[in-house]
């Protein structure tokens, strides 16, 4: 599978240290957070870029440290620890990378960083261009804007934990419903939700999961 260009790579800055250390810096900074602590713990066990828990921790981590903590500079730091990770073809592992990429994606256009968010969009969108038979490239790309068009955005679950007075669960849906509406953001909006609209509702979840 081919990685990342090397002008691409350019505009990511490289880590400061080893990967253990990336991350022990950003627990470093916030360690009264509970939720940092015990994700800085299993990862300081060693990081394996190709096990799946561990680049879901990361992905976690990197969410944790911006939309709770509001600390871009330690989440992008921690999310670029797999937004280099080139698409091996397993989706489980890519889901993780996905997520890290919307996320830095949406961090950088918040930033001002526009070239820098361009590249994680790009990395973002790299599975969609490795289907070499025309007729099944047509294919996928109707399957997926017709996801981006129709988004599962959790709704449902969202008013029942309100009904139910469940913050706790109110609060993971939310927190999944943001994930999705940044992966839709890094594809620059769908034809059914627009980016401007996008930034709007991206704003109130921040609100909403960090009030």
């Amino acid at each position: 599978m081919s990685g990342p260009s090397e002008e691409d790579l350019a505009l990511i800055p490289a880590p400061a240290g080893t990967p253990e250390s990336v991350v022990e810096a950003a627990a470093g900074a916030h360690p009264k957070s509970v939720g940092v602590l015990l994700l800085s713990e299993r990862l300081a066990k060693g990081i394996n870029t190709k096990s799946g828990s561990c680049l879901k921790d990361l992905s976690d981590l990197a969410q944790e440290l911006f939309i709770i903590l509001k600390d871009p500079e330690n989440a992008l730091a921690v999310a670029d620890l797999l937004n280099v990770l080139p698409f091996d073809g397993n989706r489980g592992r890519w889901s993780s990378v996905e997520a890290s990429l919307a996320l830095s994606s949406y961090i950088c256009r918040q930033l001002g960083q526009e070239e820098r968010a361009a590249v994680y969009e790009k990395f973002l969108r790299a599975p969609e261009a490795m289907e070499t038979d025309p007729f099944k490239a047509r294919i996928n790309a109707k399957v997926r804007q017709r996801s981006l068009n129709e988004p599962n955005l959790y709704d449902k679950e969202i008013f029942r934990s309100m009904d139910n007075s469940n913050p706790d669960a109110e609060r993971e849906w939310r927190l999944l419903r943001l994930e999705a509406l940044l992966f839709l953001r890094a594809h620059g909006g769908s034809e059914t939700i627009g980016a401007t609209e996008l930034d709007r509702r991206i704003g109130n979840e921040l609100e909403s999961v960090r009030s």
